[in-house]
């Protein structure tokens, strides 16, 4: 046998040690009771046991596995149950954990354990003053620059926090190391809470990664909520996945399963800010210039109507309107030439007419006094042996004309002969 004293242990040989232990008879059929502080139900089924007489927070737990034979029961537990179970104590080298393999369960109070009873008085309570009245909650403003965390700064969840605000859209953050499970977690996060309201920040992050029943039980701390509400920032609760949730999710203004879902509540992606933020520059540019175009064809009515009654302008239109005047006048005036032309022309034509008819007449006229004078054409009087009898070139008319001694001229129709008078001319008496 190994001398514990004088033989230093490895932690192999340690852990062997303990499960021999373990595997002695008495360890082998054992049973318990106690309130359930968790449950989960699967292949192999698992149950959280504390001690319905103690506070959760100070209670032992007991780890419980059951096989898969006995889901159909273990489905029929709640949480705040009183169980008894029948089973055998096994321990884990890996993990170096202690757990009750069950193989009887039996269901000895089927109600609410002491922990849910304290829990629904604070929620009657605090619904009753309006603390969970979702109007009264405040909205995150959208865009925090600083964010004040709760949470334990070795825990994943602090990183997860940090990675998710980073990638989202970088904000300078402020951590209030809390103890969010276990002894002293209640007054390390109220005053946690406290100080972080009292610090320039734009909201608060208070979570932690999943736990069990136990684990998240300082969350149901009516102090704790109501510091929440009195809370002049807006708080956001994480505090994991589980199906009772906590009273801190109940009066947070956010609550979220995870702390990676908490933390991407804050402010918007970088991208869809930077998306946006060309979208909006494109409408102030599209506005802009449909201002400008708007200014620009005001200014142009502006400069027409300026122009329109400007002294050059109204020179302008009354020299357009004299051109207009001149041409309506020519037009008019080489109508009326053009009508006053074709009248001439035709009076013409009347006159010319008339002037024709009339020497036609005439010529009708001469015609007719030509036929009626031919009787006394002289030369058809020589013609008949009659002559022109001239004195001194005068015609003679009548004897009367003629005394002795006048030298006459015969005029024939072949020629003259001059005669002289002998006698006194002697007039017939007339009867």
């Amino acid at each position: 046998m190994i001398n514990l004293f004088e033989h230093p242990l490895s932690v192999k040989e340690f852990s062997d040690i303990i499960k021999s232990l373990f595997s002695h008879p008495d360890f082998q059929d054992i049973t318990i009771y106690g309130e359930v502080y968790s449950v989960k139900v699967g292949r192999f089924s698992y149950i959280d046991l504390g001690d319905s007489t103690e506070e959760q927070n100070k209670s032992p737990i007991i780890k419980l596995a059951f096989s898969s034979y006995l889901s159909s029961t273990i489905r029929d537990i709640h949480v705040g149950d009183i169980i008894q179970v029948r089973g055998s104590l096994s321990y884990y080298n890996r993990g170096s954990s202690i757990t009750l393999w069950g193989q009887e369960v039996k269901i000895l109070q089927n109600q609410l354990g002491k922990s849910l009873l304290l829990k629904q008085e604070i929620l009657k309570r605090l619904e009753k003053e309006g603390l969970l009245n979702p109007e009264r909650k405040r909205k995150l403003p959208k865009v925090c620059k600083r964010v004040a965390i709760l949470t334990a700064e070795s825990g994943a969840a602090y990183q997860d926090i940090k990675k998710t605000l980073h990638d989202r859209f970088p904000c300078s953050t402020i951590l209030f190391p809390t103890i969010v499970q276990g002894e002293g977690a209640r007054d390390s996060i109220y005053k946690n809470l406290l100080a972080a309201q009292r610090e320039d920040v734009d909201c608060i992050l208070l979570g932690r990664g999943g736990g069990s029943k136990t684990d998240l039980s300082c969350f149901d701390d009516e102090k704790i909520a109501r510091l929440i509400c009195a809370s002049k920032v807006p708080v956001i609760t994480c505090i994991g996945h589980q199906i009772d949730i906590s009273i801190c999710d109940r009066v947070s203004d956010l609550s979220a399963i995870t702390p990676t879902e908490g933390a991407s509540y804050i402010n918007e992606p970088l991208s869809q800010v930077n998306e946006r933020r060309e979208e909006l520059k494109k409408k102030a540019k599209q506005a802009y210039l449909e201002i400008v175009r708007e200014k620009a064809n005001r200014l142009n009515s502006y400069h027409r109507e300026i122009e329109a009654h400007s002294p050059k302008a109204m020179i302008t239109q009354k020299e357009k309107q004299l051109i207009q005047l001149k041409k309506t006048v020519s037009l008019r005036l080489e109508n009326l030439l053009s009508k006053r032309n074709t009248a001439f022309t035709l009076l013409v034509k009347k006159i010319k007419q008339s002037y024709q008819n009339q020497i036609q007449r005439r010529k009708e006229e001469l015609h007719t006094l030509l036929l009626n004078l031919k009787p006394y054409d002289p030369s058809l009087v020589k013609e008949k042996g009659y002559a022109i009898v001239l004195k001194e070139g005068v015609l003679v008319r009548g004897i009367r004309d003629l005394k002795q001694g006048d030298e006459l001229m015969l005029t024939y129709p072949d020629g003259r002969v001059k005669i002289k008078v002998e006698e006194e001319p002697c007039q017939e008496k007339q009867q």
